[in-house]
């Protein structure tokens, strides 16, 4: 992304679970952001959690949220590209975060586990 271009937010991002040892590791694509627990429903939780913490932070320094974050490494589009192609969407998460910004920040996360 180039100094002062900002990147139009979606309303769903797409977030990728991989298993890492006794981890699971859960990728969002539109945004560098991962973040581990043991179980979907924990990495889901946490994930929910970080995007919170992102918004609040970012109302709080008068900045707008994501504006900051790069998308994932492009090596994640491949491997959502066959999560998806293989019908391994887990779950949605939804984020309920219009009411803390004006700005537009993703409503929802798509899973998919590979």
């Amino acid at each position: 992304m180039q100094n002062g271009q900002v990147r139009e937010i979606g309303k769903t991002v797409r977030i990728l679970i991989m298993r890492e040892r006794d981890y699971l590791v859960a990728q969002c694509l539109e945004y560098d952001i991962a973040v581990q627990g043991r179980s979907v429903e924990e990495v889901g939780q946490r994930f929910k959690d970080v995007v919170l913490d992102h918004v609040i932070l970012a109302n709080e320094y008068g900045d707008i949220p994501f504006s900051n974050l790069e998308p994932a490494p492009q090596s994640y589009e491949h491997f959502w590209h066959n999560a998806s192609k293989l019908g391994m969407l887990a779950s949605k998460l939804d984020f309920k975060l219009s009411v803390l910004t004006s700005h537009p920040v993703p409503q929802q996360a798509e899973m998919a586990i590979f």
